[in-house]
């Protein structure tokens, strides 16, 4: 067996299903959004709770089933940069309303098709009454998005 870093954190990801799992997830020493944007096809879970009821205690779940990743990180730096509140609708019909940083970029359409990671960071969040810091929204699953 061989020794890496152990960083485990606690999630809560919304399947397309519509189901909540909560669990941690062991980043191996990077960032949670390096871990959700990398290549692994699955988030590995363990010590799983699904919609509320002991699940699993390990559980592969494959990012292209995942809406939205909440990290439950806390943002207590200043936003710096360029910033646009965005509202998006995934295909189970939530609504995601939330600031994304779009530095680097002429205009919110730019950033929105030119930024390729696989989930959209988004900050300040409110999804049908669930309040959040940080949001990992699904780019596959948003059905439209637009600035507020």
């Amino acid at each position: 067996m061989s020794d890496y870093p152990k960083q485990d954190h606690e999630i809560i990801v919304l399947t397309a299903d519509n189901s909540r799992i909560t669990g941690c997830i062991n980043v191996l020493g990077r960032s949670i959004a390096a871990y959700l944007q990398g290549p692994e096809p699955d988030i590995v879970m363990y010590d799983c709770l699904i919609d509320g009821m002991k699940g699993a205690d390990t559980l592969m779940l494959s990012k292209k089933q995942v809406l939205w990743v909440n990290s439950r990180e806390k943002y207590d730096g200043q936003k710096v940069g360029n910033w646009q509140t965005l509202m998006f609708r995934l295909i189970n019909g939530a609504m995601v309303k939330g600031d994304v940083n779009v530095t680097g970029y002429d205009r919110v359409s730019d950033f929105l098709q030119n930024e390729h990671g696989r989930f959209y960071e988004i900050h300040d969040v409110e999804t049908n009454g669930y309040l959040c810091d940080l949001l990992y929204v699904s780019r596959e699953h948003t059905v439209w998005k637009k600035p507020v």
